[in-house]
């Protein structure tokens, strides 16, 4: 029993103090501690050695994630093909308008460029065609005063001529008589003929007094006359054969015939300016310059022929009129006569 007994109050014992043990018992700190690094006997450090990662296992992503994963993708790469796409089609754009915007300047600013030089050109051209007008303004001035001064130098050197032309043929005041006479319209009414004293000497000389009562003539003496003139009137008409009438009858024709010719060539001149749409090859409009200047030429020498000629006959003028003048005009070679009534 006693045996026993002590058995049991040991093991009694022994459970106690298992129990108060495992009461007070704490779990281990198994917190790994940083070690120091360890220095050697220079007092360096040793190379520590990485410590070994444990692989863990990777787990396959779930179709979610791979849902996930995809649209993420998606959607990145559709905004980096947009914002590719956008930043590319700027740069064309840019570029592009960038060209388009040089030429279209390019082309304004030269049709710009080229109207404002036109209309400066055609202002400058107009101050010159102004200068120019006003320059040779005078110079047309000059050569009215001097084609006006040849005419009368040339009326006088006419007038000399044709005067000591009669000086030294006298005889050519029979042909003006016969001329002035046959240019009255009722000759057989008779005539009164007024002439230069020695004129009236001649013609006394040459006539005898029969012939004179014969052809009706009435000679009288009128000192205020030239040699070779004479004038030639019955009761309804009037014959004026002063050199002065028949020199300037010439002239006249001369002048008209002159400004008609000046005429055709101004004519001329504007037809050409016109520029017209069928305008003739170099060759025609030589050949018609040509024409031109040959119908001018030859219209200028017959007139000049004409003029020299005895082409104006003197004009009869009624005596009822108030100083009544008719023109001649003589040939230097033949003062034939051309009557006209």
């Amino acid at each position: 029993m006693t045996m026993s007994g002590d058995k049991k109050s040991r093991e009694g014992q022994g459970e106690h103090t298992n129990q108060a043990d495992f009461s007070h018992w704490q779990l281990p700190d198994v917190t790994p501690v940083a070690e120091e690094p360890k220095e050697n006997m220079f007092g360096r450090t040793a190379p520590q050695k990485a410590a070994k990662q444990i692989d863990e296992p990777v787990l396959p992503p779930t179709l979610e994630e791979i849902e996930s994963i995809r649209a993420e993708a998606e959607a990145e790469g559709f905004a980096q093909g947009q914002e590719a796409g956008l930043a590319k089609g700027l740069e064309e754009g840019r570029l592009k308008g960038l060209e388009q915007g040089h030429e279209e300047g390019f082309r304004q600013g030269e049709a710009q460029g080229m109207e404002a030089g036109l209309a400066e050109a055609k202002q400058t051209i107009s101050q010159f065609e102004a200068l120019m007008q006003q320059l040779s303004m005078p110079l047309s001035l000059l050569d009215t005063e001097i084609e006006q001064a040849l005419v009368q130098l040339s009326m006088t050197l006419a007038k000399a001529v044709i005067g000591h032309e009669l000086k030294t043929h006298p005889e050519h005041i029979l042909a003006a008589l016969r001329q002035g006479v046959d240019a009255l319209p009722l000759k057989e009414q008779g005539a009164h003929l007024r002439l230069h004293p020695e004129d009236l000497a001649i013609v006394e000389r040459l006539y005898e007094s029969a012939q004179l009562t014969k052809n009706h003539w009435e000679l009288e003496a009128d000192p205020t006359l030239s040699r070779g003139e004479c004038i030639v009137s019955n009761s309804r008409s009037r014959v004026d054969m002063s050199l002065e009438h028949r020199i300037k009858a010439v002239f006249d024709k001369l002048i008209a015939s002159e400004q008609r010719l000046e005429q055709q060539r101004l004519q001329q001149v504007a037809a050409m300016e016109k520029v017209p749409e069928n305008q003739p090859q170099d060759g025609d409009a030589a050949q018609d310059s040509l024409e031109v200047e040959s119908q001018t030429t030859d219209s200028l020498t017959g007139d000049s022929q004409q003029s020299a000629s005895v082409d104006a006959s003197p004009q009869v003028a009624p005596s009822e009129q108030s100083a009544p003048e008719a023109h001649q005009e003589t040939n230097s070679d033949e003062n034939t006569p051309k009557p006209t009534t």
